[in-house]
């Protein structure tokens, strides 16, 4: 663990993109680590847990595929920087020496 929104060290937030969360690294072995490896460009992906109802959600279908649409979550539960993540694409910044930013 990084960080928990009731320390104050994790952020969460929803811009026009989706989720946006940031994390006070911690100076620990786990936190220089992270950051050093998100820094070099190793940790790219996210992933996060969450609940949605059936009003927060609805599908479309097209020649490519099923696509779910989330318009409202009820939980968020964890969201976290990992190796093969549900979110190749996110654009983790390690923007300092002291914080991580992701925008899923």
């Amino acid at each position: 663990m990084l960080g928990r929104t009731a320390s104050g060290t994790l952020q969460l937030s929803v811009d026009s993109t989706g989720l946006l969360y940031s994390v006070s690294v911690p100076n620990t072995t786990l936190g220089n680590d992270t950051y050093e490896l998100v820094q070099r460009g190793d940790f790219f992906e996210s992933s996060f847990v969450f609940t949605v109802d059936d009003e927060g959600q609805y599908w479309t279908s097209n020649a490519d595929g099923d696509y779910r649409f989330i318009t409202s979550v009820t939980g968020l539960y964890d969201c976290s920087v990992c190796v093969d993540g549900a979110y190749a694409t996110d654009g983790i910044e390690a923007r300092n020496s002291v914080s991580l930013h992701v925008n899923i």
